[in-house]
């Protein structure tokens, strides 16, 4: 039997847009870590992993924020 249309199969992924699985592959390969990016209808959220405040600093000087 298959689900009913619209319903997710659990255990599978969602599909995920083809553009928005390049972009963060190109995000992840620029920062150097991993990032996830969830879009939806025009919306979403941007997520850039980092380990410690070395790493931070690192990820901030690469989008070209310099702290003090």
């Amino acid at each position: 039997l298959t689900p009913p249309t619209g319903s997710p199969v659990k255990g599978l992924p969602p599909v995920r847009d083809a553009h928005v699985a390049d972009l963060e592959s190109k995000l992840q390969e620029r920062f150097g870590t991993k990032v996830q990016l969830r879009y939806r209808r025009g919306k979403g959220a941007l997520e850039i992993r980092f380990f410690n405040d070395d790493d931070l600093e690192r990820i901030l000087k690469i989008a070209g924020i310099h702290v003090d």
